[in-house]
């Protein structure tokens, strides 16, 4: 059992939006990376839909990777900071 909780959940029904990210237990940082997920896909844009909403996912998921990247770099050479993401979007 871990101290801090690494885990984040968003639901944003009124654009079909629900993800799950679970920080990288064992690592630096964890919880950093999954809530950092969970608010950048807050903030999608609800006017979109279908194709372009799947690619402004697809794009908010680039950035975060890019932020936490530059994040363990700032910690030392050897930082790894992670987390998985699964993310549904109802498209229908």
């Amino acid at each position: 059992m871990r101290r801090r909780n690494e885990d984040a959940v968003l639901e944003r029904v009124e654009i079909g939006l629900w993800a799950v990210a679970d920080g990288a237990g064992g690592h630096q940082r964890g919880d950093y990376a999954s809530s950092r997920i969970i608010a950048a896909l807050r903030h999608v844009n609800p006017a979109l839909s279908g194709p372009s909403l799947v690619e402004e996912v697809k794009g908010s998921l680039a950035e975060v990777n890019q932020e936490v990247r530059a994040k363990a770099a700032t910690i030392g050479s050897n930082a790894l900071i992670g987390s998985t993401v699964a993310v549904l979007l109802n498209l229908g």
